[in-house]
């Protein structure tokens, strides 16, 4: 198992960003490993599962996966999601892969 950096602690621009992410997209689940942030995106066929090594790109990332564009440091993210509001339940971390899976 190939174990990425520790991860640093976020900037606080990114944490804001993170809640504004949160309150706007209630189906996603955003959390951190040692080294990674990831998210998993409910969906009727199974979860879309997006891991990224800093907070900004995984918000990025999810920017585009859910409709939206990139976003400046403190912007929300796109509200434009075609995913249904389907509470998730957090499962065991996964390693990150560097790219949005689908399962």
């Amino acid at each position: 198992m190939i174990a990425g950096p520790p991860r640093p602690a976020a900037e606080p621009e990114q944490l804001i960003r993170l809640a504004r992410f949160r309150a706007a997209h209630p189906q996603v689940t955003v959390g951190s490993g040692t080294g990674y942030w990831q998210a998993v995106i409910a969906e009727d066929a199974g979860e879309i599962v997006v891991t990224r090594w800093t907070l900004a790109e995984l918000l990025d990332r999810l920017g585009e996966v859910l409709g939206g564009e990139r976003q400046a440091p403190g912007c929300a993210a796109g509200t434009g999601s075609a995913h249904p509001s389907v509470p998730v339940v957090p499962g065991p971390a996964r390693q990150p892969t560097g790219h949005a899976e689908r399962r």
